[in-house]
């Protein structure tokens, strides 16, 4: 077992020689902050503050335990979750939840371009109304991200001309195709019509020779 020893030390007293140490004259940097001279030492009374201790305070006036107040926090944290409509990471913007009407549910998807969404969805306030300056800034900025896509990808740009002048040709194509077709049946009108013509010139001139009337 181990035992305590108590040790007298005594220390060894200072030399004559020795003088005590003058002031610094020089500046003392603390911070970046140049101290020239230093104030005497003064008494002053600390008071407590902050977050922690605002805590305690609540903690012992209302008598609360760790467990209620870890509580009452995740209480108030869905409240406001629920009046800024941040559940499920989502924001409704104030809209809510909506009725869809029969008018709504009767239309056809496939024609949703042509419907006033807003007006089906009960949005009378923002139906129509948009501000044509934010349609202007809207439209520039898709032209931009528009172009900024081509620039960085130029192979996408020449794919959309190459597709535009294979359409353009097929388009060609096809309409030198029905004027061919066309072409072949006035062709075939004029040639049946010019046979007829010379049928006809013949009977005529059979009756002729014959001296019989034609029929």
């Amino acid at each position: 077992m181990a035992s305590i020893r108590q040790l007298t030390v005594t220390p060894a007293p200072l030399p004559e020689s020795w003088t005590a140490p003058e002031a610094s004259k020089k500046s003392i940097s603390h911070e970046g902050l140049m101290i020239d001279n230093l104030s005497a030492l003064v008494e002053r009374k600390l008071l407590p503050a902050g977050a922690a201790y605002l805590a305690h305070v609540r903690r012992q006036v209302h008598n609360l335990s760790y467990e209620e107040i870890d509580r009452q926090a995740e209480e108030e944290r869905k409240r406001l979750a629920a009046a800024n409509g941040d559940d499920n990471g989502e924001d409704d913007l104030g809209v809510g939840e909506e009725e869809e009407s029969e008018e709504l549910l009767a239309q056809d998807a496939k024609e949703w371009k042509k419907e006033d969404i807003a007006r089906l969805r009960g949005l009378v306030d923002l139906t129509l109304g948009l501000d044509p300056r934010i349609k202007r800034i809207k439209q520039e900025e898709k032209e931009a991200r528009e172009a900024k896509k081509k620039a960085k990808n130029p192979a996408v740009d020449n794919k959309a001309k190459l597709e535009e002048e294979k359409k353009k040709a097929e388009e060609d194509a096809k309409k030198k195709e029905e004027e061919d077709k066309i072409a072949r049946a006035e062709a075939k009108k004029a040639k049946l019509a010019a046979a007829n013509a010379a049928k006809k010139a013949r009977r005529q001139q059979r009756t002729a020779e014959d001296g019989t009337p034609e029929a």
